[in-house]
């Protein structure tokens, strides 16, 4: 009865937690919980000690556990964001950091595995991706100055930057799935994931701009709050256990196919209008190994693949002829996850891990990115797990995200303007804490 209550407890908090993930692998968090976090994100190939994260990472492996086993997780992510820019006409140059200091974590999952039973069932409540920047308008950095025509612009009209650029967006992930044993080796499992995202982005480049009073500058609409979207994919996987030490995974996660975000904003004269714009998860490929070195020693890789260019809103880049923003240009993106776990007593497993992922924006894309600078690529973790109890483990996952910078020319239009420099630097240090637990 206590650990019902328990899990019932964790649903509550983690619903009331806003999942206001900040990126690693793009727009991807790198890993997803406290045990898969401190490997790396590796878990394709499944993890009995990594419940969420083998849930998420593959529905076939669901079957690797037995009963009905909950996992919750907890954390927070403490970003650190710079943004400089050069105008060499106006002799201008500094530098803005982002004002968001925290953002929390917050992951679910359950397996209901009954004994005998050749199916096991399963649901996750996974905040999966997103972001979250706030770069506060200056009369210093050129990038954030007052938009051209703007009353509080300095220039009087000559020169705008984007003011106050904010962006925040959250995208939470239900997967229902079971997974099905077909003989002594292989497993196949699949899940619907319904998903919602919450999306603000300030000024909107994505809308076309106006000139409501007639000044003759154009500005982007700057009153936008957050708006819901919702969305469908699915997941299938394949696991397979080669022998007894080693375990292959394999899953192809569809893209999430989201309804419009849709806006009501106001010109500079107060009248009202409606934007939208039209964002999809992207398409996922992922294999994975695990090796079970010695009883008390696993090691775990992960090869992925994110098809940002062939998605919605990633896929193009530059200006439309009405001056609204096509999007946001990023490549398609490798990665690469390494872990491994040594259990040094009955009672602790300590971990380690390592993320690689190229970024997926280039230099050249980097002003188009100001409001989504998610270029990070090396991630390093660290982790361990306590068995408090024969029914409780505590755990805790450790990341740090070393700085990356990418560095381009602005753009009036689509053509360089010439003796302009836009560079943006990202590092964060991100934490979790979980606990596994039947019910």
């Amino acid at each position: 009865m206590k650990t019902k209550i328990l899990f019932i407890s964790a649903i509550f908090i983690l619903i009331s937690v806003p999942s206001m993930s900040w990126a690693a692998n793009g727009y991807f968090l790198h890993g997803i919980g406290a045990v898969n976090e401190s490997l790396g994100g590796a878990a394709t190939a499944g993890n009995t000690q990594d419940l969420i994260g083998s849930l998420y990472r593959n529905p076939a492996t669901a079957g690797l556990f037995h009963g009905k086993i909950g996992s919750v997780s907890l954390g927070g992510i403490l970003p650190d964001a710079t943004i400089e820019s050069t105008v060499d006409a106006l002799g201008m140059s500094d530098s803005s950091d982002s004002e968001v200091d925290f953002i929390p974590l917050a992951n679910l999952g359950a397996v209901f595995n009954d004994d005998g039973s050749s199916r096991a069932w399963y649901f996750a409540l996974i905040g999966e991706a997103g972001l979250h920047l706030n770069m506060l308008q200056s009369d210093t950095n050129p990038i954030f100055v007052a938009q051209e025509g703007k009353s509080d612009n300095p220039f009087g009209g000559i020169f705008g930057g984007f003011g106050t650029v904010e962006t925040q967006m959250e995208l939470v992930r239900l997967a229902l799935g079971v997974s099905k044993q077909l003989n002594k080796t292989w497993r196949v499992g699949v899940s619907a994931a319904p998903s919602v995202a919450r999306l603000q982005f300030t000024p909107a480049a994505f809308a076309a701009p106006d000139d409501a009073d007639g000044n003759g500058a154009i500005t982007y609409p700057t009153d936008v709050d957050h708006a819901l979207a919702f969305g469908l994919g699915f997941q299938v996987g394949l696991h397979c256990q080669a022998t007894d030490k080693v375990g292959i995974g394999f899953t192809l996660t569809s893209p999430t196919w989201f309804e419009d975000f849709e806006w009501d904003v106001s010109d500079e004269l107060g009248n009202t209008r409606a934007i939208s714009h039209h964002v999809d998860r992207p398409m996922t490929l992922h294999l994975g190994f695990n090796y079970q070195m010695r009883p008390e020693t696993l090691l775990l890789l992960d090869v992925s693949w994110i098809n940002y260019s062939g998605t919605a809103g990633f896929d193009e880049t530059g200006f439309n002829a009405d001056g609204s923003l096509k999007g946001l240009g990023w490549d398609d993106q490798w990665v690469a996850a390494v872990g491994i776990q040594h259990a040094f007593t009955d009672s602790w497993t300590l971990r380690a891990g390592y993320n690689y992922g190229a970024s997926p924006i280039d230099d050249e894309t980097t002003f188009f990115n100001v409001g989504t600078p998610l270029h990070n690529e090396h991630h390093l973790s660290l982790g361990a797990s306590w068995r408090a109890t024969d029914r409780i483990v505590m755990d805790i996952g450790y990341t740090h995200a070393f700085e990356s910078s990418e560095s381009g020319p602005w753009y009036d239009g689509n053509s360089v303007a010439p003796g302009t420099h836009v560079e943006s630097s990202l590092a964060y240090d991100q934490f979790s804490i979980g606990m596994t637990f039947p019910f």
